[in-house]
């Protein structure tokens, strides 16, 4: 089996933090949403950042998905964040909940580095709303939607276990690839997360993560929120991860695709 290693909140913020600290307007991308969408109430886009603020709560960040037309960025944005920090939560390491700085136009969310570091900090504005559902929204100045992947559905099996895609998002600052998957097994499984790697499309060289998420070792009948990041990666490839079940009498290996 293999084991679970140690890791905590702190080794990932600056990764966790997304978009990170450039400069809004840097390398802005046009948005495809209607341009009929208005300006968001301020309490609509209040409510919703609260929620995006709740860290150590993914239940909570979940709650405000109803904030969020369906399939729409912020949506899309939130869900994953949410699921990223119910990964970290699974792993044993959740993340604290951010500050919030809101002005008339803008709101800051900043997470404190540990034991005692800068803030990270993000900036999200120009939030626009349909039939009282947010739409869009600009992180740093950028429009996320281009960097998102959420299309549900993909999964692969291998001995019982199957990893699912849920959703994967390029960081703006850095271009880190953040893939989360929902893994479940039907008999007591050891998987290697640090081992996954990332075969772009086309092709046969696996990226190391440089991090990952997620409860190692699972109970039969159990799973778990698995998050992985690889830098400088493009959707379009394949998550590849290894793992054993009791014993390692049988070997887990899943291929799973990453939707661009």
């Amino acid at each position: 089996m293999f084991s679970a290693r140690v890791s905590t909140a702190a080794a990932a913020l600056a990764l966790l933090a997304g978009p990170g600290c450039a400069a809004p307007g840097a390398d802005a991308e046009q948005s495809g949403r209607d341009a009929a969408s208005g300006a968001a109430s301020p309490t609509l886009v209040r409510d919703y950042v609260t929620a995006l603020a709740a860290a150590s709560d993914p239940d909570r960040m979940r709650e405000g998905l109803d904030l969020a037309e369906d399939g729409s960025t912020a949506h899309d944005y939130l869900r994953h964040y949410a699921t990223l920090f119910q990964a970290w939560q699974d792993e044993g390491a959740p993340v604290r909940d951010s500050d919030v700085r809101s002005t008339p136009e803008t709101h800051e969310l900043c997470r404190t580095e540990e034991p005692a570091g800068e803030p990270s900090c993000v900036v999200y504005e120009d939030f626009t709303e349909d039939d009282e559902r947010l739409v869009d929204l600009r992180v740093n100045g950028v429009d996320p939607g281009p960097r998102m992947s959420s299309a549900d559905g993909g999964t692969d099996d291998s001995e019982g276990v199957r990893a699912t895609f849920l959703s994967a998002y390029r960081t703006i600052d850095d271009n880190t690839l953040v893939v989360t998957a929902d893994l479940t097994t039907v008999d007591e499984a050891g998987l290697d997360l640090d081992g996954a790697t990332y075969v772009p499309d086309g092709s046969g060289d696996g990226r190391p993560a440089s991090l990952a998420a997620g409860r190692h070792q699972l109970d039969a009948g159990s799973g778990t929120l698995a998050a992985f990041y690889f830098p400088r990666a493009e959707p379009g490839g394949e998550l590849h991860l290894e793992g054993c079940l009791t014993d390692c009498s049988s070997t887990v290996e899943l291929k799973l695709p990453v939707p661009d």
